[in-house]
Parts: structure tokens; sequence; C-alpha cells
């Protein structure tokens, strides 16, 4: 299975508190992934192909179609938990027309191309094609984005507060140290056996017996926080 990385660049590590922005499918095949540990964040899957039927309908950010996944945008807010200021939406953009979408000027924000090739228009005279898989950074202090689009057009909104935090990611954990990243890859390890005994500190996946992904080596270095330069 082919996975598009978005985020983190070596630049941009985070927006807001999205710190993994991954991209996959559609494919035939089944995906399997075996119970795997996470520390320090939480995922938001999303299927961009198929069918989600909301209970409301999406808000109207400037003539697009907004479906919010995650925080508010647009006057319209999501179920979903979260445990700091964020936003991801989905937003359709119709053919032939130029839309403006409604931003917060304390938040940063980054928009995703999933089809279309829309012109995001981050000045009045400058405008930045954003092609399928792209990411662009809009920063903070915004109060909106214009976007046209030649044809039907889909992007995925992320943004939130900055996050101000120092933080280190590695395989799948976040943490706010090295040693914090190494107690947590020794906690996964030390649990393996070949009993399907639940983890005390990862808790078992039903479904699962003693299948798991092993955490990879530790570079000979000590993990360093990552810290944007845009």
């Amino acid at each position: 299975m082919e996975v598009h990385r978005s985020l983190p660049q070596r630049a941009l590590p985070m927006v807001g508190a999205w710190c993994f922005l991954d991209r996959f499918g559609p494919q035939t095949a089944r995906m399997r992934v075996e119970p795997h540990p996470h520390i320090g964040l939480h995922t938001v899957p999303w299927p961009l192909v198929g069918e989600v039927r909301p209970l409301d309908g999406g808000p109207d950010a400037g003539g697009a179609t907004a479906t919010v996944v995650v925080g508010d945008f647009a006057g319209a807010r999501s179920p979903a938990t979260m445990h700091t200021p964020i936003v991801g939406a989905e937003i359709h953009v119709p053919a032939g027309s130029r839309v403006r979408l409604p931003l917060d000027p304390v938040r940063e924000y980054a928009l995703v191309g999933v089809a279309g090739v829309p012109e995001v228009h981050t000045a009045p005279d400058a405008a930045t094609a954003l092609p399928d898989q792209g990411l662009l950074y809009l920063g903070i202090h915004r109060d909106g984005v214009e976007v046209s689009a030649q044809r039907e057009t889909t992007l995925f909104l992320i943004g939130g507060e900055p996050f101000e935090s120092d933080i280190v990611m590695w395989w799948n954990f976040v943490g706010r140290s090295h040693d914090e990243i190494v107690a947590a890859r020794d906690a996964w390890e030390s649990e393996a056996d070949d009993t399907g005994t639940p983890s005390a500190r990862f808790g078992h996946v039903i479904g699962h017996a003693c299948e798991r992904v092993p955490a990879p080596p530790l570079p000979a270095v000590r993990l360093t926080p990552r810290r944007r330069t845009v």
C-alpha cells in the first residue's frame, strides 16, 4: 500500500496540533495493519472516496460546501472529541467558481489538494496552484482565503492554534523528550510475548492474538524536537 505523507515536513513539522497527515488508497486489496502502539496523539481517519452520511447539512463556506470532520468551521461544529483547538474539514468547490473560506486569525491553517487543481489566492495579486496531494501552508493572522476552481474541486483544510511546546516525534510516538520516547519503546518491546496477553500500557486489540508490529531500532543519536523554519 502506497502512503503519501504531507506532514511532517522538515521546515513545517506541525500545523496547529496536526503532526501527521497521511493519504492512502483507494485500493482493492484488503488492508490489514497489525496492532501497534501510539503515544501523544489521536488518529483521525476520514474516507475521501466512498460515502459519509452526516446527520445535518454541511455549512456553506462562501459558496463551497464543507464537511467538518473535527473542530469548528464556517459556523458548524463536529461532534468529535478534541483536546486542543483544531479544525479539519473536507471542502467541495463547484466548477467555475471562486469562493472565500472564512478563517480564524488566531489559528494557523494549511490546505491539502484532494481532487482538481484549484488556485489559492493568498494575496490580491498572488495565486498558487494546489495540485493533488500538495500542501499549501497559509500561516496565521488570516480571516479568510479565496479559492477558484475551473472544475469541481475537493480540498482538505487543517488548522489550529499554533502549538508552542516542543515535541519529539519518532515512529508512532509523540512525546516531550527523548527519554519519554525511549520509555514508550521499551514498554512496547518488553510486553511482547507469544501468549496474546494484553499489554499493561497499550491494551489489547480485539480480534488479534499475538500479532503485533515490532518497534524499529532507535537511532544512535539523541532525539531532538522538531522546530519549524517557516
